[in-house]
Order: C-alpha cells, then structure tokens, then sequence
C-alpha cells in the first residue's frame, strides 16, 4: 500500500483519484442516494395517507353507529355526517381499501333508505376500483341483490357470473336461488338452492340452515 508523509499529500492523491475516477462513481452514488430518498419520502407519504384515512375512516364508523343505534334508522344530521366522512374518503382516497369500506357503508346506508339507484352505484364504483378479491365478491353478490330488487332480474344473474371466486360460490348460488325466485322462475331456483347446499357439503362448509328452509317450502310448493 502506498503511503504519504503528509495530510497535503494525502489530499493531493484523493484530488486525483477523484479526476480519474470520481466523476462515475459520483454519479452512481447520486443516483443511489437520490433513489433512497425518493423511496423513503414515497413510504412516508403513502405512511401519512394511511393514517390520515384510517382517522376518517373510524369518524365515519362512530358515526355509523350513531345511525344505528338511534330510533328510525338515524338522524339527518348523523346520516349527513356518514355520508359526508365516507365521500371524503372516496374523494381523497379512492385507492385504499378504506374508501372502498366506505362505498360499501353508503351503499348499504342507501338500500335502507330505499334509494337503490344510489346503491347501486356506489357498488358499481367499488368495482370499477378494482379491489381486491374479498370486497370485490361482497360488491358483486350485494350489487346483485339491489339489481334483483330493481327488478333487473337478468342483469343481477350476468353480474353473478363474473364472481369466479370459489369461496363465495355457495353464497352466489344461494343469491342465484333468490333472483330466480324473484323472476318467478321456482324450478331454477329450487336447482341453484340444491347447488348451494351440495357445494357447501364438498367444500367441508356447514350448509346454512336457511337456504334448506328456502328448498324445504319450494318443495312444499311443489307438492
């Protein structure tokens, strides 16, 4: 290793190992400290977003209990504040899971309410979002449901047919059950009732005790 008898010396060789090599090297250490910055200001960021959500996000739950647990489904005023935190979640925040739960509250808010083009419009929106599989197949069998109940019988069973998910199959054929109930069609859904119990016997599920009851009168019918 070569040495120096002095600091000046010491610094002289750093001058030109800097001119020789430092100008590429400086560079990538740029860009390195330049990259680390960036990442870790976007972690902050997406950090402060979170937050920030999740503190409106549990404002907008204390005030859906509020609804809940007021007479005659709520006030105006504690529904107006629902509905205003959970749009400034839509608003401010429409990537996160959050705003997603939020379009889910307004929708099921909406239904109560009897305003069912409002429902379905919200849950349109969270699919339009595309979230991720667990809230996308809630969004879907819901959207369904306020399809059927529009009379839009058709639509709600083609919606149906886009939930591929096999954990929420025998829930889907227990809403296909019901839409062809609705339709008047009793003999598909008296078929779409017995797929949802043989699928639940195959997936090792406790076949729900109401969709039984649902086949059990459309065979008293039946009779």
């Amino acid at each position: 290793m070569e040495t120096y008898d002095s600091e000046e010396q010491q610094v002289e060789a750093i001058k030109q190992w800097v001119r020789k090599n430092g100008l590429p090297v400086l560079l990538t250490l740029a860009i390195s400290i330049a990259g680390v910055m960036g990442w870790k200001s976007w972690t902050n960021a997406k950090n402060e977003q979170q937050e920030a959500a999740s503190a409106i996000y549990q404002d907008m739950m204390d005030a859906l209990v509020l609804v809940k647990n007021t007479p005659t489904s709520g006030t105006d005023k504690q529904i107006t504040t629902l509905q205003h935190l959970a749009n400034q979640l839509i608003e401010e925040y429409p990537r996160l899971q959050y705003a997603h739960f939020a379009a889910l509250t307004l929708a099921k808010v909406a239904v109560e309410k009897g305003d069912l083009t409002g429902a379905e419009k919200q849950l349109q929106w969270v699919l339009a979002q595309d979230a991720d599989k667990p809230l996308a197949g809630v969004a879907t069998v819901r959207l369904a449901r306020v399809m059927a109940s529009q009379g839009h019988y058709d639509d709600a069973l083609k919606s149906l047919e886009t939930l591929a998910d096999p954990s929420f199959q025998v829930l889907v054929e227990e809403v296909r059950g019901d839409i062809y109930l609705q339709k008047g069609d009793k003999n598909a859904a008296r078929l779409a009732y017995q797929h949802s119990i043989e699928l639940a016997s195959t997936q090792n599920k406790q076949s729900d005790r109401l969709v039984q009851m649902k086949l059990d009168d459309l065979a008293v019918a039946k009779d």
